[in-house]
């Protein structure tokens, strides 16, 4: 079946809609999951993207980081 698709943080910002800043911050809040490359750049499964859409989704109807 090939390699996993890996996505980018820009793969990321783009398909969510939000800033690398927000991606960056999820992640440190354990929201997200992120590889890193041996370059150090941040790779994300297809499933991640799903993860951020849904919880920014959230955030927009009101909720709390906390409750998220």
């Amino acid at each position: 079946s090939g390699p996993k698709q890996r996505l980018s943080l820009r793969d990321m910002t783009d398909g969510a809609g939000c800033t690398p800043r927000t991606v960056r911050y999820y992640e440190r809040q354990g929201l997200l999951r992120a590889d890193r490359t041996s370059g150090g750049h941040r790779q994300f499964g297809p499933s991640e993207l799903e993860r951020l859409e849904f919880v920014i989704a959230l955030r927009e109807a009101g909720w709390s980081l906390d409750d998220v």
